[in-house]
């Protein structure tokens, strides 16, 4: 039987005790002189003391930037941006009202979990942060545990990072790895591109996709106490003909801004598309976030205004807000 009243820490005073331990273990290592090689340089590294005098200006001097320059932060922020809109606009509730009416609708939500984890990687490792709390949502509305759509979401974005149907910002590098493979072995390396690994990248997608299912729906999910599916407004499973209508509308509107988007990034010459005319290093692949948050946005701006919940720009401005709320635990634990 567990303990309800065990205490445990927040994320954020854990993050908090671990600056602690940074900078006590930054004193030791400095007073005993530990020191590491630069094996490009050949120069010492010294652990910097930041209770020191120094240690202490560098960090008054540049705490601010820090959290600023957070590469996460605005990633998060951006994203939910496009969420909030979704939620607050009544776009994501009346999706789950649609799927719960489907049959195996537990499965589904598994898969959808999975193929997004798979293809987060379009974001760098957003898909950690952006993905986790989603997935625990998804699982929490069909009565499986969030514990199971965290771990389903985590290892979805850990196994399949890099492996992807469409090419990623990480396809270069590791062309630059064959290549040098390739060098080592007195092979040509003229037919070699970002492209190179993109059919061992492709195959392995679906295969890792499959393990991945058979391992949760298995062995994970059945380890795991289901919840009690929810029964608010939000996840009944009624629709009126109003907010069918709305739905697609918005579903309409989103697919015809997802197929300008691929012209504009596919056609030859698309504004999209690298100085070079190429897709990979272009403002496409810089901004993909930003237009997936947009395209998220934009349908439930127009499921707002099509299922009336939305009437005046008030309307979609308290939409934007929304992820204020939402992201302040996130804020201070980026803090530390």
């Amino acid at each position: 039987m567990t303990n309800k009243n065990r205490y445990t820490l927040h994320p954020a005073t854990f993050f908090g005790l671990l600056t602690v331990v940074v900078v006590f273990a930054a004193w030791l290592c400095n007073v005993y002189g530990l020191e590491a090689i630069n094996p490009q340089t050949g120069e010492p590294i010294v652990v910097q003391n930041l209770l020191s005098a120094e240690g202490i200006r560098w960090w008054l001097r540049g705490v601010t930037n820090y959290f600023t320059e957070y590469a996460q932060l605005g990633t998060i922020v951006v994203a939910m941006f496009g969420i909030g809109i979704a939620e607050h606009s009544g776009l994501s509730a009346a999706c789950i009202r649609r799927n719960t009416a489907a049959t195996n609708v537990r499965r589904l939500r598994i898969g959808t979990v999975i193929l997004l984890g798979l293809l987060s990687n379009l974001v760098g490792e957003s898909g950690y942060v952006l993905l986790t709390p989603i997935a625990a949502t998804l699982f929490r509305s069909v009565g499986l545990s969030p514990i199971g759509g965290i771990i389903t979401a985590y290892v979805s974005v850990a196994c399949g990072y890099s492996a992807n149907v469409l090419l990623t910002t990480l396809d270069p590098m590791l062309s630059q790895i064959t290549m040098t493979a390739a060098t080592a072995n007195h092979i040509s390396t003229e037919s070699i591109g970002a492209p190179a690994n993109y059919f061992f990248m492709a195959v392995s997608f679906p295969l890792i996709a499959i393990v991945i299912y058979r391992i949760t729906i298995r062995c994970l999910c059945p380890a795991l106490p289901n919840e009690p599916v929810l029964t608010d407004e939000a996840q009944t499973p009624t629709r009126s003909r109003r907010e069918h209508r709305a739905l697609l509308i918005a579903c309409t509107g989103g697919g015809v801004y997802a197929c300008a988007i691929s012209l504009l990034a596919l056609m030859p010459h698309g504004i999209l598309r690298s100085v070079s005319d190429e897709l990979i290093y272009s403002p496409f692949m810089d901004g993909i976030l930003f237009l997936l948050s947009f395209g998220i946005g934009l349908t439930g701006l127009v499921y707002g205004f099509a299922s009336g919940r939305y009437r005046t720009d008030k309307d979609v401005i308290a939409g934007l807000s929304k992820p204020a709320r939402l992201l302040e635990i996130y804020f201070v634990i980026s803090f530390f």
